[in-house]
Formats: structure tokens, sequence, C-alpha cells
């Protein structure tokens, strides 16, 4: 809360979401008809309902310090969450409290710039813990209200669906997918009525234009390449690619085969995956998608940031001054702004080394001690 109330607020994307949710509290039910001082709105229905509750408690978004405080006490809330996978998964209490002090740009994000990613990060971790603790329906639904938020939450569902495979079989997890779609469809139901193709062409825009002067990941790049349109399949390619290499090669129990996965008779492995493994394959799916993103702005952050730790420490006998240093060299790509040639490509380099030290870390409990469980 000091932060609140001791270094000024900056107005980013605050004043564009109210314009945003203002259109539709006056009765606009066509998506391509929302827009603010940033442009259209690009974010699904869920966004539109929440920022609306906040529009109203905060006097049309007038009050901004009002606006802060509801963050503070979600960036409170986040860090608990985190605090229980930590936990859960026997990490060192050291690496959960240095989550709380060293990064300045998480701070910002939440408190001074109020990022819709914010809550969208906050339902993904909920859905995380929902996971670990085999409560998978309550999962489905609290992820669900994370992509309602934002679509990036997307990143994260490969890896929970080969968790949910290897702990339950194909149908459990078509069943968690069915439980999103629905309740996307249902949280939508307004938008969908009125003007479908234009709710499903703007909340889930796949083919977004993103602006070289704000990308934080592919600076060095030049902006020539970053526009080409072969630079964006080429990271597509690789995205996907990478996700089937890590699926097969290191996240699947050695035990399951692929007529396994295919038989609905199929109900995962015995014993159950643990927290840790089940946190190594989500956060490193989302890793992934870090690295492949077409661009990374500067809230996108705390997308992984409560990952990073986590990911260094489990992956092999990395020393603590190593983690460290990666942590800290991420957190300066992070603070730099705008960014240089030399913060995007640094920051490139530290996704790239945790991936790798991720892909080598001692597969021995993923390999050993499972077994079939049919029905």
């Amino acid at each position: 809360m000091l932060i609140v109330f001791k270094v000024p607020y900056t107005e980013i994307d605050w004043v564009a979401y109210m314009q945003e949710v203002d259109g539709f509290l006056n009765g606009t039910l066509n998506y391509s008809m929302l827009k603010g001082d940033t442009g259209p709105l690009v974010y699904p229905s869920g966004f539109v309902f929440l920022f609306s509750g906040l529009y109203w408690a905060t006097d049309h978004g007038t009050n901004i310090r009002l606006a802060q405080c509801i963050f503070a006490l979600l960036y409170i809330s986040n860090w608990v969450v985190i605090c229980r996978l930590y936990k859960k998964a026997k990490v060192p209490a050291f690496l959960m409290i240095s989550l709380t002090f060293l990064s300045y740009r998480v701070h910002s994000i939440f408190m001074l710039r109020l990022f819709n990613d914010c809550f969208c990060v906050f339902f993904v971790h909920i859905s995380m813990l929902a996971l670990v603790n085999h409560r998978y329906t309550l999962s489905a639904l609290i992820f669900s209200l994370g992509l309602s938020i934002k679509m990036n939450a997307l990143l994260f569902l490969p890896g929970f669906l080969v968790v949910l495979v290897s702990c339950g079989g194909i149908i459990l997890a078509i069943n968690y997918l069915m439980v999103i779609v629905t309740t996307q469809a249902m949280i939508a139901l307004p938008f969908l009525y009125y003007a479908p193709w234009e709710y499903l062409g703007k909340a889930f825009e796949l083919n977004r234009v993103f602006f070289y002067k704000w990308t934080v990941n592919w600076r060095f790049i030049g902006e020539r390449l970053f526009l080409h349109s072969k630079f964006h399949v080429f990271l597509l390619v690789t995205h996907l690619s990478l996700l089937v290499l890590f699926g097969w090669c290191k996240w699947r129990p050695k035990v399951i085969r692929l007529t396994d996965i295919l038989r609905p008779s199929f109900k995962g492995v015995f014993p159950p995956m643990d927290v840790a493994q089940v946190l190594s394959i989500v956060w490193e799916c989302n890793l992934i998608g870090i690295l492949c993103s077409r661009s990374l702005h500067y809230q996108f952050y705390s997308w992984y940031y409560y990952s990073i730790p986590f990911l260094l420490h489990s992956s092999c006998r990395l020393n603590y001054a190593l983690l460290l240093a990666v942590v800290v060299c991420i957190e300066y790509c992070w603070i730099v702004y705008p960014s240089t040639k030399l913060s995007s490509f640094l920051l490139l380099m530290s996704h790239l080394f945790m991936l790798a030290r991720s892909w080598t870390k001692p597969l021995t409990s993923f390999q050993q001690g499972f077994r079939p469980k049919l029905s």
C-alpha cells in the first residue's frame, strides 16, 4: 500500500478501459463499436463485465486511488495463491519471499498501471491451485474466467491438457475443454446474440498487428523483420514444434503410449503427478509461449514473473548465485524503457537459458514409478 500512496500513478490504459466499458453500459452490444483512446476493444466479454464493475466502484473510473487500492488487494491475493503453490511444491520459503521485493516492474503493472493482465493471471493461478488439488471442474471454470478477461491465458492451456490426460485420460481433458467453451459462451451471450462475428473477430483477434515501438523482446531484429509475415509464421511453427517436443518427450509419463491417449478406457497414470511436476509442465508450457510471442509488452511480464524462481530452482543443480543473476538480468530487461537492442537480446537469451535448463533437468520422477490406470 505504501507504493499506492507514495509513488505517482501513471496513466497507460485505464482511461481507455473505462471508455470501452462506458460504451457497453450505454447499451452498445456490437463489439466493433466499442472503442477507447487506444483503439478498438480487443478483450473478451469477461473484461467488459469486470471493468464495468470497476467503472461503477471508482465513480466512472475517476477515483484512481480507490482503483489502485483494489489492484493492491489483487496483488496481495495473487501473491498468497502463488505462496500456496510454492508451498505445495515444497519450494524453499526464501524464493516465495523474494517474489515480494525483487520486481519493480510487477509492482508497477499491478498498482501503478492497473492492467487487465493482473486479473487474468490471478484467475489462471487460482485454476492451477484447483488443478493440483484435482478439482478439475472448478479449475476449468476459473481458468475460463481468466480467459474471458484476456486471451493470453491460452498460453497455459496445452500444459493443463497434458496434465489432465496424464491424470485422467482423454475424456477428462475433453470435459475440461467443454466446461471452458460453455463458460465462455455463457459470459459472452449478450454479444454473441447481438453480433456474433463482430464479437469473435475482436475478442479473439489472432491476426492482430503489434507496434514495433512497444516490443520488449524483439527490438534487436529491426522493424522490417518484426513486421514480416514470414517471421510470424516462423514463431508459430517454433511454438507448436516446441510444444510437441516437450509434450511427448519430456512432459508425458513414459508409460503412456499414443494408443493409451486415444482410448476412452484409459484413466491416466497412478500415482498421480505430484504438485512440482504439474507446475513444471504448466509453467514450462507458458514459457514456451512467452519465448515465441510475436511481441511482449511491459505488462506481459506478469504472465510469467511468478514462475521464474520455480523454473530456475527446479532445473538441474542450479546454484543460487546463478539463479539470482538470471532473475536480475530478466528484471533489468523489463525495467529498461524504452527497450533497447541489448535489453531485448538479453531477454531472449535468458528465456532460452531457462527453457534449455528446463529441458535438461532430471526426468526420473516423470519416467519411473508410474503405471497406467484403466477403468
